[in-house]
């Protein structure tokens, strides 16, 4: 049966949905536990006169409402995962790379150009924070883009968040909000069997994957050898691929290209390289019509795409395809700074270009936004 919003709340982390009624609700003091139901602020009822009060859906005063919202109370899932205090719906997206792809960098590049650049408002698309935002990705955001510095490697076998914010959709009209989650799966986790089948529980449900490939780590291609890059880099290949879509039909039982499910692929570090202006920086979003942006995404994700062959990723892009459906992959160049770090492992200006992109892409190929 199809879950609506008044039974059932999704947990990132579990993952899975959970009745309301199961769900606890701690304030924040930590003094007072009771079901979520109980202190859950629904929305007021539209009132024909100005004058006229009636109450809340939820039955509750104005005062009433006012005690709850001061005890700050924060809910949590029967598993013991502190939830969003929302009934919003959940769009799950998993970022996922091989190792030195920068997907934490890149994390916090998103988050940053989502919250204060707003990249996606000509998709009158809107990102805040929810509640009390994660401090730990608060903290990358500013050792980047405040202190200038790198950030550390995802230890192996970690699995960052969930990073959830607010989505505001048709912003200035008929808006609907939506609650974005981030996962960050460590890149050595993404070639192997085994360790793969424990992360993808946690984007199998996901509305998209953002698979970064650093470009360092591409085999040789006959017009940029990778003697001109860094010899020392992990090799990139279609396993990250073949093994994602493996484990995915193997938890599911469906193949990737069965489930609606949108990959994007997205070259790293995208400032380090010689290429063309249609592919970095990438176009702005926005045009009359989401229909114009759709197709501007279209032909945008074309000529990323045979930038990566170019590079030597023909192999990616062929395992993209092939598993996930050539309706339903893109592909894009992002870089999480802006600029290599200096000498001394300091950024001199560091800002996110095009990183909210492969967002877009994600959610533009969906019919409800």
């Amino acid at each position: 049966m199809e879950k609506t919003r008044d039974e059932s709340v999704y947990c990132p982390l579990c993952p899975g949905w959970h009745s309301v009624e199961r769900v606890l609700a701690r304030s924040a003091d930590g003094d007072d536990e009771r079901p979520w139901s109980e202190v859950l602020l629904r929305p007021a009822r539209k009132r024909r006169l100005p004058f006229v009060r009636k109450p809340a859906m939820d039955g509750l005063s104005m005062r009433e409402r006012a005690e709850i919202v001061a005890k700050a109370w924060r809910p949590f899932c029967p598993n013991g995962h502190e939830i969003a205090d929302s009934l919003d719906p959940v769009r799950v997206i998993g970022v996922i790379g091989n190792v030195n792809s920068s997907k934490s960098h890149y994390l916090a590049g998103l988050v940053y150009e989502l919250i204060y650049q707003q990249p996606l408002r000509g998709l009158s698309i809107d990102v805040s924070y929810l509640g009390d935002s994660s401090s730990i990705m608060d903290a990358r955001v500013d050792t980047i883009f405040s202190k200038r510095e790198k950030l550390p490697n995802t230890e192996r076998g970690i699995i960052g968040g969930p990073f959830m914010y607010r989505m505001t959709v048709g912003v200035g009209g008929d808006e609907r909000s939506f609650i974005l989650t981030f996962f960050d799966v460590a890149g050595e986790d993404c070639t192997s069997l085994r360790r793969s089948a424990d992360f993808v529980r946690y984007i199998f449900d996901a509305v998209g994957i953002i698979v970064l490939v650093d470009p360092d780590g591409l085999p040789t291609s006959p017009t940029r050898p990778l003697s001109t890059r860094s010899i020392g880099a992990p090799m990139a290949n279609r396993a990250m691929i073949d093994t994602l879509s493996h484990v995915i039909q193997s938890v599911t039982g469906s193949a990737p290209k069965d489930r609606e499910q949108a990959l994007v692929v997205a070259l790293a570090k995208a400032d380090k390289l010689p290429l063309s202006e249609s592919v970095y920086p990438p176009p702005p979003l926005s045009g009359s019509a989401r229909a114009d942006i759709r197709t501007l995404l279209k032909e945008y994700s074309d000529v990323c795409r045979q930038e990566i062959v170019d590079l030597g990723g023909q192999g990616i892009v062929d395992a993209a395809v092939s598993k996930f459906g050539a309706h339903q992959v893109m592909f894009a160049a992002v870089s999480a700074t802006g600029e290599s770090p200096l000498d001394d492992g300091a950024y001199g200006d560091p800002k996110p270009v095009g990183c909210a992109m492969p967002v877009a892409q994600i959610l533009l190929s969906r019919d409800d936004f």
